[in-house]
């Protein structure tokens, strides 16, 4: 799978961000994204094709953090979907496999 280009990106604590660009709020919560890859890949005996999530946590371009999630679900639609709520809620790469556990629950 190529994971190139993120599917989806958010920006942790976006409003102290733009405060840090205007040499306001935290400067250590600024500069951070959270970059989400949509993953797919041959799961299982049978080899059926299953879709999960990659999540990045980058600061200034690098990465500090990351966490893979496979074979959540065989339907695109629904993993993309799920994606967009993990980015709309800046979901971490630490919380990824709990958030993602209660929201198919």
């Amino acid at each position: 799978m190529d994971e190139t280009e993120p599917i989806s990106t958010a920006l942790l604590n976006a409003s102290d961000a733009a405060a840090s660009e205007a040499g306001e709020g935290d400067p250590e919560t600024a500069g951070y994204e959270i970059r989400y890859y949509l993953r797919e890949e041959k799961c299982g005996e049978d080899g059926h094709t299953g879709y999960g999530v990659t999540a990045e946590l980058c600061r200034n371009g690098q990465v500090v953090s990351r966490a893979d999630v496979s074979d959540v679900t065989i339907d695109k639609m629904k993993m993309l979907e799920l994606i967009v709520m993990l980015s709309r809620n800046s979901v971490t790469p630490i919380t990824l496999t709990d958030v993602i556990e209660d929201s198919l629950a």
